[in-house]
């Protein structure tokens, strides 16, 4: 598995054959070690492969807290509707997120429609859907068309529940 990126010379374009699918891994890189032409150059860029919904998290709040070098956000985007006695700490809320009176939220990424109902409180989540008013949910992520009930007290979830087919 490749978690890197790569910039290639058109040299290395002109070795990858037309019509075909090709490995570059394994078989561009392979004849290039053996021509003594590949190089490669360590970066100290950030990288972090957010195909998983942790990663995912961590990658909004790094841009909060500054750790990439090009890149930044609001912690709450124009657009947004937080309610004045909210509790909004270390979170990304999308335009188009809402949290109601009395809500808490914090190290979580609300993106857009969702909404987190007065009283609710939200930990370390990713939230599409809406958590309903007095739920407390930690390291959920809710999918557009998933609800925490009002009331619920939901720790390491998902809904709807990943497909397993």
């Amino acid at each position: 598995m490749n978690a890197g990126t790569y910039v290639l010379e058109p040299s290395v374009i002109g070795r990858i054959a037309d019509g075909r699918k090709v490995s570059i891994e394994r078989e561009v890189f392979p004849a290039m070690v053996a021509d003594g032409t590949l190089f490669a150059l360590p970066t100290d860029d950030y990288w972090l492969d957010t195909g998983q919904p942790e990663p995912y998290r961590r990658a909004n709040l790094d841009m909060l807290a500054g750790a990439r070098r090009l890149g930044s956000c609001l912690p709450v985007q124009p657009g947004a509707d937080v309610d004045e006695t909210a509790h909004v700490v270390d979170s990304v809320v999308s335009a188009g997120a809402r949290i109601a009176a009395g809500a808490s939220v914090s190290g979580s990424v609300l993106l857009p429609g969702a909404s987190v109902e007065a009283g609710a409180t939200v930990v370390d989540s990713i939230v599409m859907g809406a958590v309903g008013a007095g739920a407390t949910l930690q390291r959920g992520v809710i999918g557009a068309d998933g609800a925490v009930p009002p009331g619920a007290m939901l720790e390491d979830v998902r809904i709807p529940a990943p497909d397993t087919a």
